[in-house]
């Protein structure tokens, strides 16, 4: 599982922006098939395809991984999972407490996207063996974060598919010479390009609330079972973990 998991997230989204953008050059007439079979090695195909792929996975990897926490920037557009919200519903529940070291209590709306995602990495980290139920789910909630990474680094792989596309086509006085079917490669790839991202936005919001579900779950029932009622669980946050804006002067 966990090779297919490596193999989703960084082959795939190589070898989708491999074949695209030769669909692309292929519709818009730019190469013709016996052209590309003829410069490309029938025998080697299969494995420098496997090879490209996987190095253009593992860099498309990277550079989701830079874009994908940009949320002041790309909104909704490309961003990561936000487990903001389950967090402030378990402080507002009283089930937990989110302080720094000192004990100084913090609210979950000042942590950024990508730092409550900390937060609840590693709580889910600390109760993996200690609970049956996060140890239940822990290779389910796996499985989607693959399935997450994996699909946001394709669909940023079909963007750099048309924009090479794109490329490919300036010297051809961009748009003024444009061919017919250049047009229609253009269009079909901007149709590829929102399936992807609905696709992507879709399976985030099923991993956010699957991980909220087996969260609050946790929180509640580990808060009931303390010997002392009254007592919230409690998270350290540091300043890094707070949004910009939400950092006082003496502290940045």
């Amino acid at each position: 599982m966990e090779q297919a998991g490596r193999f989703f997230r960084y082959v795939v989204p190589g070898l989708t922006l491999i074949i695209e953008f030769l669909g692309y050059l292929l519709i818009s007439g730019d190469i013709c098939f016996s052209q590309l079979i003829y410069q490309l090695n029938a025998v080697g195909i299969a494995a420098s395809a496997l090879l490209v792929s996987g190095g253009l996975g593992f860099l498309l990897g990277v550079f989701y991984y830079i874009v994908v926490w940009r949320e002041k920037y790309l909104k909704k557009i490309l961003t990561g999972v936000n487990f903001r919200s389950v967090l402030e519903k378990a402080v507002s529940e009283g089930w937990l407490r989110l302080c720094y070291p000192n004990g100084d209590e913090v609210q979950a709306t000042k942590l950024a996207k990508r730092d409550a995602w900390r937060v609840v990495t590693s709580y889910l980290s600390m109760r993996m063996e200690t609970s049956v139920r996060i140890k239940g789910a822990f290779p389910r909630m796996e499985r989607f974060a693959d399935l997450v990474n994996g699909l946001g680094t394709t669909c940023l792989g079909s963007f750099v598919a048309l924009m090479l596309f794109l490329c490919v086509n300036i010297y051809r006085a961009w748009p003024g010479q444009f061919s017919w079917w250049g047009w229609v490669s253009f269009l079909m790839g901007s149709g590829i390009l929102i399936i992807h991202h609905c696709n992507y936005r879709g399976v985030i919001k099923d991993y956010e609330n699957v991980v909220d579900a087996i969260l609050l779950n946790e929180f509640e029932c580990e808060y009931y079972s303390k010997s002392i009622l009254g007592s919230p669980i409690k998270l350290h946050v540091f300043q890094n973990d707070l949004k910009k804006e939400c950092l006082k002067p003496k502290d940045k």
